[in-house]
């Protein structure tokens, strides 16, 4: 049985998280600037995201549940939003590579010249993005009820 503490507990980390992972996303996107029509559609999930996430912190922070049930559900649904930003996180790392900074800026330039070899990757992370965006639609409309 879950408590409201847990429930309150669980959505600040995913939120955390998201913001974090939405972050790098937009500085990843930024990064390839000469795509931009080919890129809106990754921004606009990305935004979409960012702001369903922190729909989901007010929700939650409002929320009184009436009985353990619901907030049980819920907590299965901040769950499933938690592997789907993962997912994504997972995939930025894949996409931004190194952790060095000078090296990061060298990459990214290079990403920059071989972006139509990185189409498919950027095709993904706007798929999982999509994902992520119907998990917490979902979510939030666990929050709603």
């Amino acid at each position: 049985m879950a408590d409201p503490l847990s429930v309150a507990g669980l959505a600040a980390g995913l939120v955390s998280l998201s913001l974090e992972v939405t972050s790098g996303i937009t500085q990843y996107l930024d990064a390839l600037k000469s795509r931009t029509e080919e890129l809106d559609s990754a921004r606009k999930h990305n935004e979409y995201l960012r702001v369903s996430i922190i729909a989901i912190q007010a929700s939650v922070a409002r929320a009184q549940p009436h009985h353990q049930a619901a907030s049980q559900v819920v907590i299965d649904a901040i769950k499933q939003c938690e592997c789907a930003i993962k997912s994504l996180e997972d995939l930025v790392a894949e996409l931004t590579g190194c952790d060095s900074s000078t090296w990061q800026r060298v990459r990214l330039k290079g990403k920059k010249l071989r972006y139509a070899f990185d189409r498919p990757k950027v095709h993904q992370l706007t798929s999982r993005l999509a994902d992520a965006n119907a998990t917490i639609g979902t979510a939030l409309q666990i929050l709603a009820m």
